[in-house]
């Protein structure tokens, strides 16, 4: 397959932009994170009910760690995470890069000691049937969840049918500072000019009722995490509507550090042909 290329100025930096009309991106650029950092004396008051969340998840993994004689934190390394979610809920109501956020952070810490440690992330949506017991006050989701180290492909800790109640990653509630986060132009603003270069171009997402996403980053990106960097190059797909946050149901993402190359943000899409 032939591939256009389009040499760009993005942000003050030369990009060279390769893409086969539809389904492949590559950009041959360092990767960035998308920063979520607050004025200095700015309280970040999370959203309790996620809160509630995440400490479930955590203390589930905490008591199957210690069921297994596992120390934690998990000793540094290079760790990948596979998170299987049934849920009967509407997709709207269960963004996939939002809920996989609030499960990475629940882990963040105190089961793996740095979230930049994750290389890999495999993600797997399905819709599910409410049982007809089911109440409006009872969870409904179900969470599998494996983290395993890449190198050897061995599992840490695992769980399967988790019942709970997700709830996404929002913004926090600031106080004591100034209203609002930090502004990066740089990075927040970065999926603008290469969608509107991809799309005049003639890139074309073809249309589909759900989609499997796969971002794959080269770089000096060790201490990056990969749900920030996805964050930021996730919406170059999202300007036409055709793909949204809410109708990707499989995401895969995987970095590789290398510290003295141009890097590389690999962006893959397809229409999915899963359980949607």
């Amino acid at each position: 397959m032939t591939y256009k290329k389009i040499k760009a100025r993005i942000m003050d930096r030369n990009v060279l932009i390769e893409h086969d009309g539809g389904s492949h991106i590559l950009l041959h650029d360092q990767p960035l994170e998308m920063p979520h950092t607050s004025s200095k004396g700015t309280n970040r008051l999370q959203s309790t009910s996620m809160m509630d969340f995440q400490g479930k998840i955590s203390m589930v993994l905490r008591a199957i760690a210690s069921q297994k004689g596992v120390i934690l934190p998990l000793l540094k390394g290079e760790y990948g995470v596979e998170i299987n979610i049934s849920t009967p809920r509407a997709r709207k109501e269960l963004p996939i890069i939002e809920s996989v956020k609030a499960i990475i952070d629940a882990i963040n810490n105190e089961i793996v000691s740095n979230d930049a440690e994750i290389y890999s992330l495999r993600v797997n949506l399905y819709s599910s049937k409410p049982g007809s017991r089911m109440r409006a006050s009872m969870p409904y989701d179900s969470i599998d969840l494996r983290i395993y180290d890449v190198v050897t492909q061995t599992t840490k800790l695992q769980f399967n049918g988790l019942t709970t109640y997700i709830v996404s990653k929002s913004n926090p509630i600031l106080s004591g500072g100034f209203d609002d986060e930090n502004f990066y132009p740089h990075i927040e603003l970065l999926h603008q000019p290469i969608r509107e270069l991809l799309y005049k171009d003639g890139f074309e997402i073809a249309a589909a009722n759900h989609y499997a996403v796969k971002l794959h980053f080269n770089g000096a990106i060790q201490s990056k995490d990969l749900d920030n960097m996805a964050k930021t190059y996730l919406s170059i797909l999202y300007g036409t509507q055709i793909v949204t946050p809410f109708n990707i149901v499989k995401l895969e993402l995987s970095k590789e550090h290398v510290s003295n190359s141009i890097g590389y943000i690999d962006i893959r899409v397809d229409c999915n042909s899963m359980q949607p």
